[in-house]
């Protein structure tokens, strides 16, 4: 197996390992409680999180027959209508649906060829960018997002900061292009600006701007960096 397949692997088996290690901290009140469609509970979010890792399961199979996958409409409807059809799946069909994606996805790795994952032009369907890209975001980034929200629901917010300092550093580690290791310093401090750590979100968004400076527009409108917008320090980022 090349380096990126088994470095991809390696870092699902280690996503794998973290959401089971959050799993035991939850009581049953915690997982089986329902949510609402403006008001997740967890098992919305695990719900949430399985459908899309299903969809790029979906994506790296097509990539391997050479078929293009259907696009998505609205992302909101999408999720509403996801929303809508879990809501009333149980907490442990929820759970063993997660494992399944979790071994699907492993399995579709180990198959697809590396050229398949590493070329930005491969498949127009990503929008110039690595095949590898769209597995992280999806498959890692996003998840532990919602493993996240989990925790904070579940009163254990202290693991927060720690999870996501962990993870961010793994991803970046897949690769040392400027480009990319900025966009995973970039999440960083978007996460660190949401949790109101405004000095360790300016740090952060400094290098990460420094790394990619394609990011600097969208930094500009970006809402999750609102809390950082007053500050002269951050202002003083555009005018260097």
């Amino acid at each position: 197996m090349n380096k990126r397949n088994a470095s991809l692997i390696a870092l699902l088996e280690a996503f794998q390992d973290k959401q089971s290690w959050i799993w035991s901290l939850m009581n049953d009140d915690q997982r089986n409680r329902s949510g609402k469609i403006d008001d997740w509970a967890s098992k919305d979010h695990l719900a949430h999180a399985n459908f899309w890792t299903d969809r790029v399961i979906a994506q790296l199979k097509i990539a391997l027959g050479e078929e293009t996958p259907e696009r998505l409409g609205d992302f909101t409807k999408t999720n509403e209508e996801t929303f809508v059809l879990f809501k009333d799946h149980s907490w442990q069909k929820l759970q063993l649906w997660s494992e399944q994606v979790h071994n699907q996805l492993l399995e579709a790795l180990a198959s697809i060829p590396a050229e398949d994952l590493e070329d930005p032009e491969r498949f127009e369907w990503t929008n110039h960018r690595p095949l590898w890209n769209q597995v992280v975001f999806t498959g890692v980034y996003h998840r532990i997002q919602h493993a996240c929200d989990t925790l904070t629901l579940c009163d254990k917010a202290e693991h927060v900061m720690e999870i996501q300092e962990q993870f961010s550093q793994m991803m970046e580690a897949l690769d040392d292009s400027p480009e990319w290791r900025g966009n995973t310093q970039y999440n960083l401090a978007c996460y660190y600006a949401l949790d109101g750590n405004l000095e360790a979100a300016l740090e952060t968004i400094q290098a990460a701007l420094g790394l990619n400076p394609k990011l600097i527009e969208w930094s500009k409108q970006d809402s999750d960096l609102d809390s950082l917008r007053e500050l002269p320090e951050f202002q003083a980022l555009y005018e260097q």
